[in-house]
């Protein structure tokens, strides 16, 4: 609802609110179904012929999210317009409101009721759909009950199916309240009869936000919830206490004594193999009791600049302007809140009116800086989190952790970087004749970007040591260049589940280390050039009067996709092992190629006796039909794809292809 008043010639009032309630409800099946398996099974578990043997199939559980949103904002303005004055035109404005925006996120997953504890069940009684690939179509239905089929044991026992919210994944969990209110007002003056126009604009935000989440593993937060958990209930950790990041402890004994002497600091609580906290430290607490720090910030930011109309064709133009950010709802990998973002930076340049008005031309330049630009993570904090839940030698248990006290890595995490742009940009649009447009633009950013990675290097710079311990004791060995292998010394029935995992971890944590480097200002991943030229002519006359004609191109120049950081070489002392490669380093970049694709366009317009306007349009985008490879990232590879070779070389490897040639037709009847 809002509500507008005038009172006389120069004020102007406005009040409004708004009320939003949504709930969403999201199915992931089929987004979980990413590798492809082949049925090697000759007969099903009743002894029957298996009518898909053979074919590929992909599976996995039924997972559904529900996004509760509940959002209520109103905002108050008053504004000030005073014209035609001796001095210019002039008006002002204010505007303050406030925001509160209460969010939960929660999965659930359909289980067997087999496992009597209801808090186990999301780890151990799960079970995958399975849909095969020639058999796409086949519904999905949830079963009442389903035959669980022991073929050790040689039993075949009924469960009922319930639905209950699914702990083997807390970290997905999570429920915030924001609230924001903001202030700002706006100055713009219209000097000496319009030829001096400028602005001035200022703005305070404040944001304060409380986040709720299941810090811990999916053992430790099942053996913390009630024993006689309803199966629906989320339960939190309470807020985080102001002494959040100082809290520590000292080693106990079974009875509780003081063992060592060093005062260490207080990560996650001693657990038990099952997930129990141990009573020793009952008194003790931990960062991992607790959600994630809340978020309270405050901000001013302001923004200036004006137009000059120099001459009749010459006009120049400049501006600086800061901006705020807030934080997303999201966790770092050492359990911290994001911070707000913050950038700065200014415009200016000139713009051109030429041949009377048939020639309108703009030449500018830019340059800002941005502070905590957060990002999604995941995928770069696997390893650690591959390395947290990494079981010892021994120890078979699929639901293990690490025996060095690491707590699990939360997900999904974020990071954050800061960036610097700068650039030139040029318009061109110029009606060469009545009939006949011609437009063209091109762009020359660069940006850089510095302190990538923030929180994945304080966290790896904090527990190096510690990962490296789990990598030996998940049976691993560890080489005169800190590779890591599997030892195939150790019985395979001995041997860590996680081994294989743990050792890719810790190789990819060392070309991590290799290929970064915060303290470097290195190129974003951006095209150093673009450009569009477009043209286009409308007959005026003959049998293809109204009918238009065009065709462009745009040119994606060069971007870089990677580094050369992590290449290595044979090593001459022994062609069985790999080296670093001095010859390159993590400022030696990938580049994708330039690439370019064509668009043409026809046009008619037809007026009817009633004057209404028939418009038709057809769109040929990739006119030429290019097929090329677009690579978007660079990994790892064997030279010349020979892997019999030690070494590895950072070559291209995630890529797109370009969209083969469409055609667009639109019709448009304007009454």
């Amino acid at each position: 609802m809002f509500a507008e008043h005038q009172q006389g010639e120069h004020l102007f009032f406005e009040i409004a609110g708004t009320s939003v309630t949504t709930q969403k409800k999201v199915e992931a099946v089929a987004s979980r179904m990413g590798t492809g398996y082949i049925d090697v099974n000759q007969t099903l578990p009743n002894g029957q012929p298996n009518p898909s043997f053979k074919q590929i199939y992909s599976d996995s559980i039924f997972a559904t999210y529900t996004y509760n949103n509940e959002i209520t904002e109103g905002r108050a303005a008053v504004a000030f317009v005073l014209d035609k004055t001796r001095w210019g035109d002039f008006r002002a404005n204010v505007i303050a409101g406030a925001r509160r925006i209460d969010n939960e996120v929660l999965g659930y997953n359909f289980v067997m009721d087999r496992d009597p504890d209801l808090r186990r069940r999301a780890q151990n009684d799960f079970f995958n759909y399975r849909y095969y690939w020639n058999q796409l179509d086949s519904s999905l239905v949830v079963p009442d009950q389903v035959k669980y089929v022991d073929p050790v044991a040689g039993t075949t026992t009924t469960y009922n199916v319930a639905n209950i919210l699914d702990l083997r994944s807390p970290g997905n969990f999570r429920k915030s309240d924001t609230t924001f209110t903001y202030v700002q007002t706006a100055l713009n003056a219209k000097l000496l009869k319009g030829r001096l126009n400028l602005i001035a604009g200022a703005r305070k935000d404040t944001l304060k936000r409380n986040l709720y989440t299941m810090n811990g593993s999916a053992n430790s937060v099942a053996a913390d919830y009630p024993t006689n958990w309803d199966g629906q209930t989320a339960y939190y950790r309470p807020l985080a206490p102001a002494d959040y990041w100082d809290l520590t402890y000292r080693t106990r004994d079974a009875s509780g004594n003081i063992t060592g002497t060093a005062t260490l600091p207080a990560l996650s609580r001693p657990r038990d193999g099952t997930g129990a906290p141990l009573p020793q430290y009952a008194n003790d607490r931990f960062r991992d009791d607790f959600s994630s720090p809340n978020v309270d910030v405050s901000l001013t930011t302001f923004t200036y600049g004006g137009v000059g109309h120099l001459l009749p064709w010459l006009s120049a133009y400049a501006n600086y302007a800061e901006s705020f950010n807030p934080p997303g709802a999201g966790i770092t990998i050492n359990g911290s809140a994001l911070p707000p973002g913050y950038s700065d930076g200014y415009d200016f340049g000139l713009r051109f009116i030429l041949m009377h008005g048939r020639i309108n031309a703009s030449f500018g330049r830019y340059s800002s800086t941005q502070l905590n630009n957060s990002f999604d993570n995941t995928g770069q904090t696997r390893k650690y989190a591959n390395l947290a839940t990494a079981n010892v030698v021994g120890n078979l248990d699929p639901n293990g952790l690490n025996n060095r006290g690491l707590a699990e890595v939360p997900s999904p995490t974020f990071d954050f970087r800061d960036q610097e742009a700068e650039g030139y940009e040029i318009d061109i649009v110029a009606n060469v004749t009545k009939n006949w447009r011609l437009s063209a633009n091109a762009g020359f950013p660069k940006t850089l970007t510095t302190n990538d990675n923030q929180q994945q290097w304080a966290y790896l710079n904090a527990n190096e040591a510690t990962l490296k311990q789990i990598v030996l004791d998940a049976g691993a060995l560890l080489d005169a260049n800190g590779v890591a292998t599997v030892d195939t010394s150790i019985p395979v029935g001995n041997r860590s589940p996680d081994v294989t995992a743990a050792a890719t971890a810790w190789n990819d944590i060392q070309n991590f280390k290799k290929t970064s480097d915060p303290t470097v200002r290195s190129y974003s991943d951006q095209p150093k050039f673009t450009a569009n030229l477009y043209t286009d002519y409308r007959f005026s006359s003959g049998l293809l009067k109204n009918f238009r004609v065009g065709g462009g191109v745009q040119y994606i120049g060069k971007k870089a996709i990677g580094n050369r950081g992590g290449d290595t070489i044979v090593n001459p002392a022994n062609p069985l092992a790999a080296i670093d490669d001095p010859a390159v380093d993590a400022t030696t970049r990938v580049y994708m190629p330039a690439y370019y694709t064509t668009t043409a366009t026809f046009g008619y317009e037809h007026k009817f006796a009633n004057k209404n306007t028939l418009n038709l349009a057809l769109n040929i985008g990739n006119l030429l039909d290019e097929d090329r490879l677009v690579y978007i990232s660079a990994g790892l590879r064997a030279p010349n794809g020979d892997i019999s070779q030690p070494n590895r070389v950072t070559m291209p490897t995630s890529y797109l292809y370009l969209q083969p040639r469409s055609y667009s037709l639109t019709a448009t009847l304007s009454f």
